[in-house]
């Protein structure tokens, strides 16, 4: 309730999840988790996105015997647009 009070819309810790998953010939760069990033495709907009996991999993591989791989990349957004909390 104290939260409502302070006219705070979220609670703290709320945190907005984006993944993507793909399967792809090559291993994805990790240079860049903790960064702020924008995920591809139709993500929710209006938010700083921060880069927060990439995992990869070898899967078998296509009919020519070329590796393939199944990632998952996760970011992260803070809070809800517009919603300072103020």
């Amino acid at each position: 309730m104290r939260f409502a009070r302070k006219g705070i819309k979220t609670l703290p810790g709320a945190v907005i999840n984006w993944e993507e998953t793909k399967i792809t010939g090559t291993l994805p760069s990790t240079s860049n988790i903790g960064e702020e990033d924008s995920p591809r495709g139709d993500y929710p907009g209006g938010h700083k996105w921060t880069l927060k996991a990439i995992e990869t999993t070898s899967i078998a591989p296509d009919e020519w015997g070329n590796n393939r791989y199944n990632v998952v990349t996760t970011w992260t957004a803070d809070d809800y647009p517009g919603e300072t909390g103020r």
